[in-house]
């Protein structure tokens, strides 16, 4: 059967060895962020991670119900959900859209058969089902839809200031601007930042400042994540942490509008980190992108505790 963590977290590993960030990639161009064409609904922050591009993209089914044809040729892209099976309900490998190979092509895809084998699921048992799609540059008699988004520049900056500061003060953070230095203390609950003033851009100012804020979503009264409860620097679950803070800091300029070329900051021994984790546990990318999803939902005040 098909091992979707292990595809997934290849498909990371063989993009940093190559010096790919690869959550940095699809969130680059602000308001642009991928998303299905039918549904119009923005994909996960790991299926942003693992697409090419933002924009439109949708099952090759989906292009031929709107009268597009995907190119002869064109190598389609995979995405990634989670379905419960309740007790006595069969997992059928073929009905997800084009799933077996690793960039299946547009015809392969056309003429695979949907009949897989059933595999009997235990109650409330969750499997990570996968699709195969295609972006709106790929198919031919469908034209991408206006977006009617302004791409921002500075104008969205006092937004994430106000974003950071109702943060700081519904959680009691302590905040100590001006410092040489950006960390968190969970045993302090504070968080301290270099002033605006330091920075070349606010973008980087804002980058810092989320990163921290993810990570002070963690301590135990919040989301309560082993990374934050159990501080141990250079160590995996540390590396993890880092993971988490990252991508969910480069998710909320993204959602912002603010993020540029030099907003995202990595340094080569996380890189190099988080290539280690990746290969050590296949669940890791997967697990590290919905805790970012929860702690930027929690900063946004849309996740309880």
């Amino acid at each position: 059967m098909t091992d979707v963590y292990q595809i997934v977290t290849d498909r990371m590993i063989e993009q940093m060895e190559a010096g790919t960030v690869p959550w940095r990639r699809p969130w680059f161009s602000a308001g642009k962020e991928a998303h299905n064409r039918v549904t119009g609904k923005t994909y996960s922050f790991l299926n942003r991670m693992l697409l090419s591009k933002g924009g439109e993209w949708a099952t090759i089914k989906q292009w031929n119900k709107l009268g597009g044809n995907v190119r002869k040729g064109e190598k389609s892209e995979m995405v990634v959900f989670w379905k419960f099976l309740e007790k006595g309900e069969t997992k059928n490998d073929g009905d997800i859209d084009y799933a077996h190979s690793d960039h299946e092509s547009a015809e392969t895809a056309e003429t695979r058969s949907t009949d897989g084998p059933a595999e009997t699921r235990k109650n409330n048992i969750p499997v990570l089902k996968w699709h195969r799609v295609f972006h709106v540059s790929q198919v031919e008699g469908v034209e991408p839809l206006p977006t009617g988004e302004k791409l921002h520049d500075t104008d969205p900056i006092p937004e994430a200031d106000k974003i950071f500061r109702d943060y700081i003060a519904r959680e009691n953070i302590l905040l100590e601007e001006g410092y040489d230095e950006a960390c968190y203390s969970p045993t302090l609950d504070m968080i301290r930042i270099p002033g605006l003033i330091q920075f070349e851009c606010a973008e980087e100012f804002y980058s810092t400042a989320f990163h921290e804020c993810i990570h002070s979503t963690g301590k135990n009264n919040r989301l309560a994540r082993e990374g934050v409860r159990r501080i141990n620097f250079g160590s995996g679950i540390y590396s993890r942490e880092e993971l988490v803070a990252e991508i969910g800091a480069a998710s909320m300029l993204n959602i912002l509008g603010i993020e540029t070329d030099t907003s995202f900051r990595n340094s080569t021994c996380y890189v190099q980190s988080w290539i280690e984790v990746l290969k050590n546990d296949k669940r890791a990318i997967v697990m590290a992108a919905a805790q970012a999803e929860k702690a930027v939902n929690y900063i946004m005040g849309k996740q309880s505790k």
